[in-house]
C-alpha cells in the first residue's frame, strides 16, 4: 500500500473478497467543498 490509497468496497462472502484482493488501478480523485 502506497501513502495514498482508497478502498472501494466489493460487497461481501468469498467472491467478493477474491476480486477485491485482484484490483489495482491507477486513480485520480478530486475534493469538492461547497462555498461558503
Amino acid at each position: 500500500r502506497g501513502p495514498v490509497r482508497a478502498d472501494l468496497y466489493m460487497g461481501r462472502g468469498a467472491e467478493a473478497g477474491e476480486e477485491a484482493g485482484s484490483v489495482r488501478h491507477p486513480l485520480r480523485m478530486w475534493r469538492l467543498v461547497p462555498r461558503s
